[in-house]
């Protein structure tokens, strides 16, 4: 996956600084954009979530879409059902180990 390999996103997870969440942020939201994602989380090696952009889906609550590292499968693409919404989600470790990748795409309101 091209954001888990962004010079931007890798030194977002490793440094615990103002600049580096804005350059990891801003990194998440073009790939967001670029790629017409309903969602990026990226997480610490921790498995904190560092950073959360989500496009409202239908009937997701914000509890059920909080970290959904757990039910993506790592290096793979899987459907899942998450309050209602499907979601198509992908995870890919952050070079270096140093956290982790999710991207989803909702496909109840694209069927």
């Amino acid at each position: 996956m091209v954001l888990a390999a962004d010079p931007d996103v890798i030194t977002g997870v490793r440094e615990d600084t103002d600049l580096a969440s804005g350059m990891r942020n801003a990194a998440a939201l073009a790939a967001r954009d670029r790629f017409d994602l309903s969602l990026v989380q990226i997480h610490d090696r921790d498995g904190v979530l560092q950073t959360d952009l989500r496009q409202p889906l239908g009937g997701a609550e914000d509890g059920e879409m909080s970290s959904l590292v757990n039910i993506a499968e790592p290096d793979a693409v899987v459907l899942r059902n998450v309050g209602g919404d499907l979601l198509l989600l992908g995870r890919s470790p952050v070079a270096g180990e140093a956290g982790t990748v999710v991207v989803g795409t909702g496909l109840t309101t694209e069927l």
